[in-house]
């Protein structure tokens, strides 16, 4: 539809934006090296090396090649979520739910960051923290927020958006239809 096609190329443009902008730093990074690397051999009457030239242009490459997957998997987690956030949005509205119940679902190992733990799992660190959908930020988290947000916690965020239907709750944190009219969210408040 139009609103998820009109969502859809503003974050292929936030995309592009940071990806251009990555590319213009390393442009600048590099020939700001090879400068100094003219003037430092400048200064001691000698000819640049080429070595140096091609160990600074494979230092910068390397560095950007490291943020482009940072971008990649940034990018990755907000459209795997944002696809999750419309989903979600059409079951509720068809349940008649205007403020969905979301929780996500945390893969939790050696990895598993603090800031994911915090504010996805419960003291219990076993049974999912619900948000309501409007309590969910609509940008980029910042460490200490104290609301998550709908794009995931960070890059490497591993964690998924998922809805929780009227009536159904958690037990030693698995997820259970507890009966017609529970509500797990002001039970959780």
């Amino acid at each position: 539809n139009p609103l998820e096609q009109d969502f859809l190329k503003g974050l292929l443009d936030s995309a592009f934006g940071y990806i251009e902008s990555l590319k213009s730093k390393t442009k600048a990074n590099i020939v700001e090296r090879i400068d100094g690397l003219s003037r430092e051999a400048s200064l001691r009457k000698e000819k640049m090396k080429e070595e140096d030239i091609q160990a600074v242009i494979a230092d910068e490459m390397g560095k950007a090649k490291s943020h482009m997957a940072a971008i990649a998997e940034s990018e990755s987690t907000k459209l795997r979520n944002l696809g999750h956030m419309m989903d979600i949005s059409r079951v509720a509205a068809d349940l008649g739910d205007a403020d969905p119940t979301v929780f996500f679902v945390v893969f939790r190992d050696q990895s598993t960051c603090k800031e994911c733990i915090r504010l996805h799992l419960m003291p219990d660190q076993t049974t999912p923290r619900l948000w309501k959908f409007s309590q969910l930020k609509q940008g980029y988290h910042k460490r200490g927020e104290e609301n998550p947000s709908a794009f995931g916690l960070h890059p490497h965020c591993r964690c998924t958006l998922t809805y929780l239907s009227q009536g159904f709750g958690f037990e030693d944190g698995k997820l259970k239809y507890m009966s017609e009219n529970f509500d797990a969210f002001s039970r959780q408040k």
